[in-house]
């Protein structure tokens, strides 16, 4: 064949200047560019390297100018079968003579496990997965990038646009906007044939350009909230309003709403039966050091219960107020130095992460810790409850102690298994202390000591205010009025003759506030948006911790904590520090919210077992009985059947 012939093979074959719609030839994320070139919306001026070539091996020469975006299009890319957001690769910024390169690694990226469960889970055979690959210029340089929402994400009838810009912020925009993001969206809908759409874009001096666009699958929708719950928030409109999801996740029941209201003042507020704390951004001036002389003063305040309700009310309000004054600022002080730290020399999206596995280091007040220790016969089984009575998987006192259900220890007990968490946590420091300046490492030193000391006394003054709730609990259980005490007003509690009549149709408006969709913040009397999700069967959080496949077990409340089958994936609106008695048999942990420094990540750390947090879509449509795949090292949850 003669040079002639081949570049006429190549060009028809395995490669097509980007425009054309064939999903077979040019998978389906250069299919909808080539629709919304039809359009005639901006796309930048780029080719196809085609699923022949894929199939072929054979990459062929473009001419180009660089830099170059080089983006998967797989066969099974947003198209109706599901979007595959994230599976596979992209590389930015490639010059001419790296092409080569940056295409085998996008054809690489086919090779991983999500993959492996993504087409799994739509029956989907691996020999007819094939990706073509878009090569455009790359425009710049950018004024704003971002992702354009044509509706709320999960609400097929909204009337609201969603623009998440790439610094994190965030802004809404009306259906019927006359800006150009607006009329993007609108034309991009049109273009792909669908109600919703999201839309990358990149926008330079003197041009808005879509980088992508796939259409949005329709998700069920949660009832909202009524909006005149928010409304007192427009007396302080500089005020965020943040759900205290990460140990409060749901409806508090009326006896812990009464704790709250004794010691939350002006800064936490029940809005439709959740906890809702106060972010004014305040600077502290002269935070405490962190020493356990605070510990000491629980200790104290603890000794001078006697068993009556007036008695544990008052101990609860003394640990509380030692909190709120010494410990709690001296934590957030100490908890912030590290990350700060890092965030001058490392890349962004490294910083979490190494804190992460920094944080791992050996530790004898961590619950899974002691847990471990009475499984290899270092400590008693008595020494555990000792610890672990007063705690419930739920911060309410309505919630059923563990000390009440001991079954639930000794599970955690005989699935109690090794960490690799210290020796993870030698390998950071290393590769952390050799990426930092010499000049800063004395300040790392300092800052993960204090790190350190920050994250076991968070852990133990758990202790203490778990210790006080469960005298509460005590105290309101010794009135002999049953479970029910728990669903009426503490000042009824307090009367000595409670009517308890109220408490059924508190019980049932609980039920209800279940299944509000509540804004993780709010402000000037409306919601802040929250970070959306598209897909229909795999969403992304942040992960850590390996593989895993399970049958799904949902907590829909943390108040109906039970034992969980060995090998099931743990799927929870938040995961709270006393859980960990439940985690030990699961296979993985998937939560709806949380980042990796928060509990549930810490506690997966350290048993070794594979973690997604922060992954509201999976907490939106996985259910009870499910089967996924959960891979903490990508932050990926795949579902792979339904329930039977």
């Amino acid at each position: 064949m003669d040079h002639a012939m081949y570049d006429d093979l190549v060009a028809g074959t395995f490669f097509v200047w980007l425009g054309s719609d064939d999903v077979a030839t040019v998978g389906g994320k250069a299919a909808g560019l080539g629709r919304l070139i039809d359009a005639g919306l901006p796309v930048p001026h780029g080719a196809v390297i085609t699923t022949a070539a894929f199939r072929a091996g054979e990459i062929p020469a473009i001419d180009l100018p660089g830099p170059l975006a080089v983006r998967s299009s797989a066969t099974i890319e947003d198209g109706a079968r599901g979007a595959a957001p994230g599976l596979f690769a992209t590389v930015l910024n490639v010059e001419p003579a790296g092409l080569a390169d940056a295409v085998r690694a996008v054809w690489a990226s086919a090779d991983g496990p999500a993959v492996d469960a993504y087409l799994e889970a739509r029956g989907i055979k691996r020999a007819d997965l094939a990706i073509a690959v878009i090569v455009q210029q790359q425009v710049g340089p950018a004024v704003e990038r971002g992702t354009l929402y044509s509706r709320l994400p999960g609400d097929a009838t909204s009337d609201r646009m969603l623009v998440e810009i790439a610094d994190g912020s965030w802004q809404q925009l009306g259906r019927d906007d006359e800006s150009d993001l607006a009329a993007l969206a609108r034309d991009a809908e049109a273009a792909l044939q669908c109600d919703a759409v999201d839309v990358e874009f990149v926008r330079t001096r003197d041009q808005l350009w879509v980088v992508q666009a796939r259409p949005i699958p329709a998700l069920p929708v949660a009832p909202t909230p009524p909006p005149e719950l928010f409304a007192f928030s427009l007396e302080q409109p500089d005020v965020v309003w943040r759900w205290d999801v990460a140990h409060n996740p749901d409806p508090l029941s009326p006896a812990q709403i009464g704790l709250v209201e004794r010691v939350g003042g002006d800064s936490m507020r029940i809005v439709d039966g959740y906890l809702y704390v106060a972010d004014r951004n305040d600077v502290i001036a002269a935070a405490p050091t962190l020493d356990m002389e605070a510990l000491d003063e629980m200790d104290s305040v603890l000794a001078t219960a006697d068993g009556s309700l007036e008695s544990a009310l008052a101990t609860f309000e003394g640990i509380y107020e030692i909190y709120t004054v010494t410990l709690g600022p001296a934590l957030r002080a100490a908890r912030r130095e590290l990350p700060a730290l890092l965030a001058r020399h490392l890349p962004p999206e490294q910083v979490d992460r190494e804190v992460h596995a920094l944080l791992g280091a050996t530790s004898g007040v961590r619950l899974e810790s002691l847990v471990a220790a009475v499984a290899e016969g270092l400590a008693t089984r008595d020494e555990l409850l000792k610890v672990a009575a007063p705690f419930a998987p739920a911060w309410d006192v309505a919630v059923t102690s563990y000390g009440e259900r001991p079954a639930l220890l000794d599970a955690a007990i005989e699935s109690a298994r090794a960490s690799n968490a210290a020796p993870a946590a030698v390998a950071a420091e290393d590769r952390v202390r050799a990426q930092l300046p010499a000049s800063a490492h004395d300040a790392f030193d300092e800052a993960l000591a204090s790190a350190r000391i920050a994250a076991d006394l968070a852990e133990l003054d758990d202790r203490y205010f778990a210790r006080a709730q469960w005298q509460v609990r005590k105290a309101l259980l010794d009135l002999g009025m049953g479970d029910d005490i728990f669903y009426v007003s503490l000042s009824e509690a307090l009367s000595g003759h409670p009517d308890l009549t109220p408490a059924a149709d508190a019980r049932a408006a609980i039920a209800r506030q279940r299944t509000r969709a509540m804004p993780l913040a709010f402000c000037n009397g409306a919601p802040l948006p929250a970070a959306p999700t598209s897909s229909a069967d795999a969403w992304r959080g942040r992960g850590c911790g390996g593989r895993a496949r399970g049958r799904v077990t949902r907590l829909d409340s943390l108040a109906d904590a039970r034992q969980i089958e060995p090998g099931a994936v743990l799927l929870v609106c938040a995961v709270t520090p006393a859980m960990t008695f439940l985690l030990h048999r699961a296979s993985a942990i998937v939560s709806a919210h949380g980042g990796l420094l928060d509990h549930g990540a810490a506690i997966a750390r350290e048993l070794g077992t594979p973690c997604v947090v922060g992954c509201g879509g999976a907490w939106a449509q996985l259910s009870d009985g499910d089967v996924a795949y959960v891979d903490g090292d990508a932050g990926w949850v795949v579902r792979l059947g339904a329930s039977t």
